[in-house]
């Protein structure tokens, strides 16, 4: 096989597997970052979905060229939008995929003003500026850009345009600049998390429900941006060689020509690995997210369960809880859950004038609710009187049905935390 006929394959082919990989893995990160009450409420769901929905488009403008029956030479007007559609769908992914490391940089940062930019205020506006910049940036291709005859190829007919593009739009803006910013704030963030574990080996600190979903936050969005830096470099490297020797194009041999297409078309597929890769590197990085996943599934193929899940309050905290936890006196009832499970949405006293753990789900704790985050689900506190009815619901340790101590020892992975703690009808 020659370099030209790898060539073809390569760019007939890449565009094809691209889509079938990367459109499904787009689609399901839009699902969870706007179904999803937790991965919802972080402001890194704005740029994971805005990433995504540019994802879907610039894998479906870089399919349509295979297709025999679209082509950009139809008319002025599908050239002119193929082009202006291409660059602000690529640009803008590019920059959300900027703001994601961004986001990691604030939110990890000592300075509380540093950590105020991790908001969801900022980053709606920062949805909206991205689409609304990059739309803007590239109305030239509107203006300028035409079917060129004899051959009627789709590019610009302006010459100082086409310098502009060549030497600043498509190199800078869609793959250099998004590069230098990638590195910057990756090294900030490592340096944040370095000096975070420093603090947190000195303090050792109680881990929260919240604090570990933003740890996992960040490994995610650390991972996408060390694969994207490493998945740019290449097509900046290939920019920076042709604007060097673009003035050398005249003395090139044939065989030369043929290598730098193949290159060129290696370093757009490599780049177009950043469309495709982000569900898959969060699902590797995150266990909520994966059992998130796991759960959607069983219950998509009817495999979830709706009997009554056993209260055991005989449970004994396990022998590896932390030092940290605070000491519990005789007025206090503790409840041990080592395994909290969503799948029983009632339950049965287990004795009369007693108070029992409930499971409940979300900020109003009420029971029977079938919902299907795991992770918005709490024990609660019911008191069953002495003629074995259920009175009152202490939701989420809100109410004040009774006046008694409560705390909850909850078990992450390998780790048991102390998660809250109620004196009467209050959270403190």
């Amino acid at each position: 096989m020659s370099i030209l006929e790898a060539t073809t394959q390569l760019s007939f082919w890449g565009p094809i597997v691209f889509f079938c990989i990367g459109v499904p893995a787009a689609l399901f990160n839009i699902i969870i970052f706007i179904g999803f009450k937790t991965f919802r409420r972080s402001p890194s769901a704005y740029y994971v979905v805005g990433q995504s929905l540019l994802d879907v488009s610039v894998l479906l403008l870089v399919l349509l060229p295979v297709i025999s029956s679209v082509s950009t030479s139809v008319s002025s007007t599908v050239c002119k939008l193929g082009l202006f559609l291409a660059q602000v769908t690529v640009s803008g992914a590019m920059s959300f995929l900027c703001l994601t490391a961004f986001d990691r940089w604030a939110c990890t940062s000592r300075s509380a003003r540093v950590r105020q930019l991790n908001s969801n205020r900022i980053a709606r506006y920062l949805f909206i500026f991205t689409f609304l910049f990059w739309s803007l940036v590239n109305i030239p291709y509107l203006i300028f850009c035409d079917l060129i005859p004899p051959t009627y190829v789709c590019f610009s007919t302006n010459d100082v345009f086409t310098k502009i593009v060549f030497y600043f739009l498509a190199p800078i803006f869609s793959t250099i600049l998004p590069l230098l910013v990638l590195i910057i704030f990756i090294i900030l963030t490592h340096q944040n998390i370095r000096l975070i574990a420093h603090i947190h080996d000195q303090q050792q600190p109680v881990r929260t429900r919240s604090s570990m979903w933003e740890q996992q936050m960040t490994r995610m969005m650390v991972a996408q941006t060390i694969l994207s830096i490493f998945c740019t470099l290449p097509r900046a490297i290939f920019y920076i060689y042709s604007a060097i020797t673009l003035e050398q194009s005249a003395t090139k041999s044939f065989n030369q020509i043929s290598i730098e297409l193949l290159i060129n078309q290696l370093t757009i597929s490599i780049m177009s690995i950043n469309f495709v890769s982000s569900f898959y590197i969060y699902f590797l990085c995150s266990p909520r997210l994966r059992q998130t996943i796991k759960m959607h599934v069983k219950r998509l193929c009817h495999l979830t369960s709706n009997q009554v899940v056993p209260i055991d309050n005989s449970l004994t905290i396990a022998q590896n809880l932390p030092s940290t936890t605070p000491q519990i006196n005789n007025e206090t009832t503790l409840f041990i859950w080592p395994g909290l499970s969503p799948w029983g949405h009632d339950f049965e006293p287990i004795g009369n004038g007693v108070l029992q753990p409930v499971l409940t789900y979300g900020s109003s704790c009420a029971p029977n609710q079938n919902d299907i985050d795991p992770y918005q689900w709490w024990i609660s506190a019911q008191y069953v009187n002495t003629d074995g009815n259920k009175t009152g619901f202490m939701g989420c340790f809100g109410g004040d049905a009774m006046t008694v101590n409560v705390a909850i020892i909850r078990r992450y992975g390998l780790q048991w935390i102390w998660e809250n703690k109620r004196k009467g009808g209050s959270i403190y």
